[in-house]
């Protein structure tokens, strides 16, 4: 009797499964909580459960970062408060990271060059900074500054680049920001002027890796884009 007493329980186990939800032979999930203030993550939708910021996996399971940055960032992963790289560079392509699920809740956080939370975008912070779009933008003229030297030795060349394939515009778009007071200590600086398909233009300041807007001083924490820098 007690053993089909037994049997009887095991099937209503069973049966009851599908109507509780239960998962007694897959194991228990965890959470992988994403924290992605900069949008690197392009499959973020694919590892996250629909409208929430977290995902549920299994320990043993393997999640795929797909990133995606720009020339001149420096994009990394923070997961289980270790710092991860993305493999595989091939520049303007996305690269990857995989992780394995451990068994516990995981946090991961995106940052450029090192940064994430007071971070802003530097293209909302400029009042002109809509107006720069793939579809707008033309190209862009940079004049190198020299700063601490005589008046007459300040200004340097200017060098003209367009925007093909929406390189520079995805720069701008991407650029990351935060408020900083400003100390010249010598070094470069830049003058870009965006001019777009209609002939307006707008120039942004950039000195020792520091931008002007407002009246408010703004460290560029995703760094000064290599396709400046190498120009001179």
């Amino acid at each position: 009797m007690k053993s089909i007493k037994k049997v009887l329980c095991l099937l209503f186990a069973l049966l009851m499964i599908p109507l509780t939800g239960c998962d007694l032979f897959n194991g228990e999930k965890y959470k992988l909580n994403i924290k992605d203030l900069h949008s690197i993550i392009l499959n973020v939708d694919e590892i996250c459960e629909s409208d929430k910021t977290y995902g549920l996996y299994k320990k043993g399971d393997e999640i795929t970062f797909e990133i995606q940055f720009f020339s001149g960032l420096s994009a990394t992963l923070s997961i289980d408060e270790t710092i991860y790289w993305p493999t595989g560079v091939e520049a303007g392509k996305p690269e990857y990271i995989k992780y394995t699920m451990p068994n516990h809740d995981v946090s991961v956080v995106s940052l450029i060059n090192g940064y994430v939370g007071d971070e802003v975008n530097l293209c909302e912070t400029l009042e002109w900074g809509s107006n720069i779009t793939d579809e707008s933008l033309d190209y862009i003229d940079v004049q190198i500054k020299y700063l601490g030297v005589a008046p007459e030795n300040e200004y340097g060349e200017t060098t003209r680049v367009y925007n093909e394939d929406y390189f520079i515009s995805n720069w701008f778009h991407n650029a990351q920001i935060r408020e900083q007071d400003y100390e010249i200590t010598g070094g470069a600086g830049y003058i870009v002027t965006f001019v777009l398909n209609n002939k307006e233009s707008y120039i942004l300041n950039i000195m020792n890796k520091y931008v002007f807007a407002n009246g408010e001083t703004y460290y560029m924490s995703s760094g000064v884009p290599y396709f400046i820098t190498s120009l001179f």
